[in-house]
């Protein structure tokens, strides 16, 4: 073994052993008694790049490609020098050099692969890492950059199927385990990313991003102090992360911890004022203290900086909740003039648009509710990864022409019931329609159309089907007010009349209307759109009129306090009856009218054609507009508004006044 072997050899185990200042020295003395030699070079550069010297690593390189520019190990090694320098189109240069030699190693094409997907050269990074697969198809580590690649590429199921042969192979790196488990929670796949999440936190117990993850997957499963200590856990380990702060607030929110998540959301914002944390700290003012209480919060830092952005949004917003959409609109206008209307601010002026009855601007706006992250449909278990990707969005009538349709509910009841008055318009169009939905609505929809298909959430769509959310159809169909034909499109099947009739029985002479007393969520304004029963006596005591409670949710309490000072108590039909929508259109249907607040009853009424008298709070959701008697949607559905003023005292003795007058049936106008 000649003297500069040697020192080579002791250089390549110094350097393996981490010392990497020896093995440089070694390199040096041969070099400086051999300046060609390859290895001395390679070895060189390796040293300098372990002991963070990239220039003295690059020009080492540079030296082993100028003595033997076809060799694929110096172009190699340079092009991982250019890396470290940060010089990465010149490093992809070099080692894709190299992983073009007819010798080129796994690691090779591994290396290029690597800086391909740095560069977004996606497509390129995946075709040379499947190279060095294909040469080395046990190495854990190439497939699970592969599924890196593949997420990068958009598609996560790949990407799962390259995480799970990783870790068969290697089961142990933590990167992996957590990869694996934030593309479950891409593909909502929440128990299995709370699970897999709890694997990467084993091998790495303050692992923020694992803590932060599986509080996301926690709180979407509905187990929301486990999120909170998930999103408190990532806030520990990194207590200058506002994200974290920020979802700990939100879910401190959804677990009305108001004061936590107040603390939590200005931590938040103390850390990086970000419009969407801001918005959710005045979400939980709101929940304290009222919107208007939010408003004037908004617009006392605006009279500090009457031109910022996101404050303007913001007014926005707050005025659209106040029942102000054309004050919110002028707004967001001014916002969108400082180019700072992103997806969330566009689909609220989208909502302030269709409140005033402007169609077609509005459904423009209202599509950017599926910008990531402005939209997550409010109905578990519609929406899957692979439909949203599909997702047709902004659809014109021509593209349902000949198609085989596949329509996916969205948000809630209401919606699905409102929307689906557009459905005779795609069946009029379209080769054949299905629609994705629960199964408490199935009935109705295929009862009143034989052509639609109503499925599950678990039936798949064909490769070549046209996907589209029902909430999408109104840009296709219903962009000015004559475009709605205002007909009644529901009806309930023969059987389930026959069985609403025999639970009704026969008249006793009076009319029979419907009543709901309660909607909505605490996030959708249940305390604004409800009426506690005893307000409505002066209703319930009219002598000509049977009321019937179609009133969801437990409120058995309340109904039994009222009934008991009651004359002619509200009639409460048996629970079974009402389990499905087509039962509760059923009835409706042989019901002479419907009293009610806003609830999916009110779309349910106008579905089928009944006389309904909708309790409109000051406020109301865009669906029963700004203004006006009328909703374009229902022509059987007449509102009564509440004023300014918040009473609904002369709500309820305006609904009186109109069934005592014996306005049961509406005019038909």
């Amino acid at each position: 073994m000649t003297a500069s072997r040697a020192k080579l050899e002791e250089a390549q185990a110094c350097l393996r052993a981490g010392d990497a200042a020896q093995a440089a020295k070694l390199c040096e003395e041969v070099l400086g008694q051999e300046p060609e030699v390859l290895a001395a070079l390679l070895i060189l550069s390796a040293s300098e790049l372990a002991l963070a010297r990239t220039d003295e690593a690059v020009t080492a390189a540079t030296r082993a490609v100028a003595a033997h520019p076809a060799s694929a190990m110096a172009h190699h090694q340079l092009g991982l020098a250019y890396r470290a320098a940060g010089r990465l189109d010149q490093a992809a240069l070099h080692l894709a050099r190299a992983a073009s030699s007819p010798n080129a190693s796994a690691l090779m094409h591994f290396d290029s692969a690597i800086l391909q997907h740095q560069l977004g050269r996606n497509e390129s990074a995946l075709q040379s890492i499947d190279v060095a697969l294909a040469q080395n198809p046990g190495w854990a580590a190439a497939y699970a950059n592969r599924g890196v690649i593949l997420r990068a590429l958009g598609r996560p199921e790949a990407a799962l199927d390259c995480y799970d042969k990783a870790l068969a192979l290697e089961p142990g790196p933590p990167q992996t385990r957590l990869n694996k488990a934030n593309v479950l929670l891409q593909l909502e796949r929440w128990t299995e990313a709370d699970e897999a999440f709890a694997s990467a936190l084993a091998a790495t117990p303050d692992s923020a991003a694992a803590h932060f993850g599986r509080g996301v997957a926690r709180r979407r499963l509905g187990r929301l102090q486990q999120a909170a200590e998930s999103f408190g856990a990532a806030c520990a380990s990194a207590p200058d992360w506002a994200e974290a702060h920020a979802n700990l607030g939100v879910t401190f929110r959804e677990l009305e911890r108001h004061e936590d998540a107040l603390a939590s959301l200005a931590k938040a914002l103390a850390l990086c004022p970000d419009p969407d944390f801001l918005l959710s700290w005045l979400n939980v003012l709101s929940d304290v203290q009222g919107p208007e209480a939010a408003l004037a919060e908004v617009q006392a830092r605006l009279a500090t900086a009457p031109e910022d952005p996101a404050l303007l949004v913001a007014q926005g917003l707050w005025l659209q909740v106040v029942g102000q959409p054309p004050a919110a609109l002028e707004s967001f206008d001014r916002a969108s003039e400082r180019g700072a209307l992103s997806g969330p601010a566009r689909v609220s002026r989208g909502i302030a648009l269709l409140s005033l009855r402007r169609f077609e601007e509005g459904w423009r706006d209202y599509e950017h509710r599926w910008d990531p992250p402005a939209f997550t449909p409010t109905v578990p278990g519609k929406m899957t990864h692979d439909l949203r990707r599909r997702l047709v969005r902004w659809p014109t009538a021509e593209v349902f022409r000949g198609r085989h349709v596949v329509l996916v509910s969205e948000q809630g009841v209401g919606d699905i019931i409102m929307f689906a008055s557009i459905v005779p318009d795609v069946l009029g169009l379209a080769r054949s329609v299905s629609i994705r939905c629960e199964g408490r609505l199935r009935g109705l929809l295929r009862a009143s159309f034989p052509q639609l298909a109503a499925v599950g959430p678990e039936v798949s769509a064909a490769p070549d089907d046209l996907v589209v959310a029902i909430g999408s159809l109104g840009c296709a169909f219903r962009n000015h007010s004559a475009e709605f034909p205002r007909v009644a499109y529901l009806a309930a099947g023969a059987a389930a009349r026959r069985r609403a009739s025999e639970v009704l029985g026969r008249k006793d002479g009076r009319s029979r209307i419907a009543l709901s007393w309660r909607g909505g969520a605490r996030h959708t304004g249940v305390s604004r759109r409800s009426i506690p029963l005893e307000l409505m006596r002066p209703l319930l005591e009219l002598d000509d009129y049977e009321f019937v409670s179609l009133q969801y949710g437990d409120c058995r309490a309340e109904l039994e306090s009222v009934n008991a000072t009651l004359r002619r108590p509200v009639r409460v039909l048996p629970p079974d009856l009402l389990n499905d929508f087509e039962g509760m259109a059923a009835v409706v249907q042989e019901l002479d009218g419907v009293v009610s607040v806003q609830t999916a009853l009110i779309h349910l009424a106008g579905a089928v054609g009944t006389p309904c008298r909708v309790m409109v709070p000051a406020a109301p959701e865009w669906r029963y507009g700004h203004s006006g008697a009328r909703m374009p949607w229902y022509r059987s559905v007449q509102l009564v508004r509440q004023g300014e003023d918040l009473d609904w005292r002369p709500v309820v003795a305006e609904v009186v006044a109109q069934l005592s007058a014996d306005a049961a049936e509406l005019p038909i106008v």
